[in-house]
Order: structure tokens, then sequence, then C-alpha cells
């Protein structure tokens, strides 16, 4: 079956709303009881609950994908999460919103990250939990746990979420399919999300040893 523009405008439509109530029911709450947290880098997609938050916690850099990259903008660029234009500890904060459409190697992505964020600063994901058949490439929720204290966050705070949602559109199979995942055939569904965050360990000072 050909996809018309109008099944992939839907599809999208259908997505955007997904990612609105992650980022304004989830994500929003955390970032807006956290003290300031100046210089800030957001990986994900662009939408007005994003903006609202990038506005409200000071100056950020937006990583965003190909297709949703206007020239132009200063606070946004287009760049693999690898090869990063960035200095070592220039974040205060780094929210990654849905990871699991930035890599599924959570483990590859805390290390290649975490050395831009300043230490104390504070370390933010949602992603999309393991749950087969359709999701059993996802990681788990003790995993993503494992990982961030691995990686300089010491004591992670993570929450799981049951959100159902209900497909709207004609075609809101393409969704998964875009992620190369199998289609679910019913008209809802329910995802299991993980929100986590912490704040990267500080580097311990040694007191010179007093002499006798």
């Amino acid at each position: 079956m050909a996809h018309t523009h109008q099944d992939i405008y839907n599809a999208h439509l259908t997505h955007s709303a997904i990612d609105d109530d992650i980022a304004k029911t989830l994500i929003w709450p955390i970032v807006t009881t956290t003290q300031p947290l100046g210089n800030m880098a957001f990986f994900g997609i662009q939408n007005r609950n994003i903006d609202q938050i990038i506005s409200a916690k000071g100056q950020a850099i937006k990583i965003v994908p190909n297709a949703l990259y206007q020239q132009g903008d200063p606070s946004s660029i287009c760049a693999r999460y690898d090869m990063l234009p960035f200095k070592k500890e220039q974040f205060n904060a780094i929210i990654i919103h849905q990871l699991h459409m930035l890599d599924l190697n959570i483990k590859s992505v805390f290390s290649t990250l975490m050395p831009y964020l300043h230490p104390g600063g504070l370390f933010l994901i949602s992603t999309l939990l393991y749950e087969p058949p359709i999701f059993s490439d996802f990681p788990a929720l003790h995993a993503i746990g494992d990982a961030l204290s691995q990686h300089g966050i010491p004591s992670p705070i993570i929450e799981k979420h049951r959100m159902t949602y209900t497909f709207k559109h004609s075609l809101p199979q393409l969704y998964f399919l875009a992620m190369g995942l199998e289609a679910p055939p019913e008209e809802s569904i329910t995802l299991s999300w993980a929100i986590a965050h912490g704040w990267k360990k500080q580097p311990q000072v040694r007191m010179p040893e007093s002499r006798k």
C-alpha cells in the first residue's frame, strides 16, 4: 500500500501529540522545580511544550533531527550526538527527550554526553521501556539506573509511567514503522515510559593534611 502525504502528516500529528504529552506531564514538572539551569543542551523534537521549557530555564541549544532543523535559528543545530561541537563541561543541564529515538545503546549515549555536563549539573532523560513484542530491544528500567550510576549520576531518580494513546488518524502505524517496529493493529496502545534524572557527581576535594 502506498503512503500518501496525508497519511504521513496524520502520523506526524499522532507522534506530536504523544511528544507533547510526555513533555508537558512528565518532563516539565521536574524542570520547573529545579533551580535555574543556565546553559542547557536539549536533544529531541521541537514542540510547544519543549519551547516553554527552554524559555523558562535560561539559554539553551536544541539538538534536533535533520527534518526539523531550521537554518538561521541560532538556538538550534542539527548534529549527531557523538559529533557535537561543544566544549567539555559546557552545560549545566542535558535533557534527552525520547532517548530511544537517539540510540538504544544507552551506555554509549551516557558515556558520550556526560563529559559535556558540568559537575553538579542536571541530567534528564525520557524513553520508552522494554515491552515485548513491539519494544523488545528497548532498555529495561533497572538497566537505565545501572547505566546512569556507572556514568557519573550516583543517585538517579527513576519513575515509570504507563500512558494510553488513542490514534485519531488514518495511519498511526507509520510512527512505528519509522522506528523499524512492528505496527500494532489496535486503535489505541498503552506504552511504558521511564523518566530518569539526577545530578552529575562533584569531584572530591582533598583537604590538605594538617601538620603536627
